[in-house]
């Protein structure tokens, strides 16, 4: 409402002879070859540095970081992040760790402990994309999860569109309803 500028979100781009190299081509590679783990402390350690500078300029900024489930098969993971932070000087909660819904929800027992450590370090946890997947939602009652990001092929054209209207309005009243933050992706003006 104010206009003003409250979180970011760190993205790994990849360009390869000047063209554009899609995310969903990469990140499987990367998983599948290991050097995730990588990447994702890299680009934390990243938005970590730059949330520190604009603290430093006077922006009160959060940050948020895409996380590959695979990121979380391991139970150090929460440690790591955590020392990521601290070295950077950030508080843990300015910083949200997302995760897509569909991987969330088809491995949700096999990292819930993770997703408890971290949620008691004090990183956010966001499911990103929400309205994609299939998921169950006891689950998402159940998991530690503090935000929901709306999918943008909701959002793009909701305005006119009574269907996609109604996924966005459902999704805000559980939000609200379960107290999570509720965000909508790609907004690109003001109806939607």
């Amino acid at each position: 409402g104010s206009g003003f500028v409250t979180g970011v979100e760190a993205l790994a781009r990849w360009s390869l002879n000047g063209r554009p190299v899609p995310p969903v081509r990469f990140i499987p590679e990367l998983e599948n070859c290991g050097l995730i783990d990588a990447l994702t402390e890299r680009i934390l350690a990243q938005a970590c540095r730059w949330r520190k500078r604009w603290r430093g300029e006077g922006l009160d900024i959060a940050i948020s970081v895409n996380v590959s489930m695979h990121n979380l098969a391991d139970t150090s993971a929460a440690d790591r992040y955590q020392a990521i932070v601290q070295e950077a000087e950030v508080d843990p909660h300015s910083v949200t760790l997302e995760l897509t819904e569909s991987a969330m929800m088809h491995e949700a027992a096999q990292v819930l402990n993770v997703l408890a450590r971290l949620r008691l370090k004090g990183f956010g946890l966001s499911v990103d994309d929400f309205g994609t997947g299939w998921s169950s939602l006891s689950q998402l009652a159940q998991l530690p999860v503090t935000e929901i990001k709306i999918d943008q092929g909701f959002i793009n054209g909701a305005a006119g569109d009574a269907r996609n209207r109604a996924v966005v309005e459902a999704s805000i009243g559980l939000g609200r309803k379960l107290g999570l933050t509720t965000v909508a992706e790609g907004v690109r003006n003001v109806e939607e």
